[in-house]
């Protein structure tokens, strides 16, 4: 995209549904953090994608990453490896915090927090939440979407038969999800991988297990967003505060060594889909 003579690349949501897409531009709209992807305009175009001044699509031109949480662990795994604990702790933490300012500030609750949402800037060491199109405000009567995140990071409260209209459905299903994805992060697979929805729900009912190499003020944290009651689990803003976080907290922008090296450029990242419903 262009604009007073400045071209940049840009990330382009199109979205599919004839009319949809509106409730989506108006939650970008209420949201400004550095930990979550900005909009940066938005406009209509015809069933083609062309821009024939009376489309009905909706397009959302957003800030382009380089990559996302997802391709990250999985390119490491497929190298033998898992994210370093300062690599694990940064990203975390960033997460939490985005969702700390989602909940607590834009009164969100996002709904679909995954690897795959989470972007990436590995040369800055910056991570954004995306994907806001389950998002939810849960006060002032918005409608419910029947879908409520991939299956693999759904808490329990909606595994279970729980309406997602429910009056104690609350932002700690997204609390649940972050812990799943940080102990992704540690382990580099999946925390619950369910092959369905019966499956996942006798595996959440398990004790997470955690790789010997995990920090112990990690697992802690991570246990502590996996507890069955959704009123136990901390806040967003909770979990940045924990100890597990205090040496980012103190570090004053210290850069970290590269997450990726050259090879990652000749990875293949196409042709995978993580939403499994």
């Amino acid at each position: 995209g262009s604009g007073g003579g400045t071209a940049r690349t840009v990330a382009v949501k199109r979205i599919r549904s004839p009319g949809g897409g509106r409730h989506e531009l108006d939650v970008h709209r209420r949201l400004q953090h550095p930990n979550v992807v900005r909009l940066l305009f938005h406009f209509y175009s015809g069933p083609d994608g062309t821009d024939d001044g009376g489309g009905s699509r909706l397009n959302l031109v957003m800030e382009l990453a380089p990559t996302n949480l997802d391709r990250a662990i999985r390119w490491l795994a497929a190298t033998g490896r898992t994210a370093s604990t300062g690599h694990g702790k940064l990203y975390a933490y960033q997460m939490f915090k985005g969702l700390g300012y989602v909940h607590w500030t834009a009164g969100l609750c996002h709904r679909d927090v995954k690897p795959s949402n989470l972007l990436l800037y590995p040369s800055t060491g910056v991570l954004k939440l995306c994907d806001f199109g389950s998002a939810k405000d849960l006060s002032d009567g918005w409608p419910n979407s029947r879908y409520a995140c991939s299956r693999r990071y759904r808490a329990p409260e909606l595994l279970f038969d729980q309406p997602l209209d429910a009056p104690d459905y609350t932002t700690a299903v997204d609390v649940w999800s972050a812990g799943c994805v940080y102990a992704e992060l540690m382990a580099g697979v999946s925390l619950f991988p369910g092959r369905s929805v019966q499956h996942q729900r006798a595996l959440v009912m398990q004790p997470p297990e955690f790789p010997s190499w995990a920090p112990a003020d990690a697992v802690q944290l991570v246990t502590a967003t996996l507890r069955f009651d959704p009123a136990a689990r901390p806040t967003a803003l909770e979990a940045c505060d924990h100890e597990c976080f205090d040496a980012i907290r103190r570090s004053g922008g210290h850069r970290l060594p590269p997450l990726f090296d050259e090879d990652y450029d000749d990875y293949d990242r196409d042709g995978y889909d993580d939403d499994d419903g």
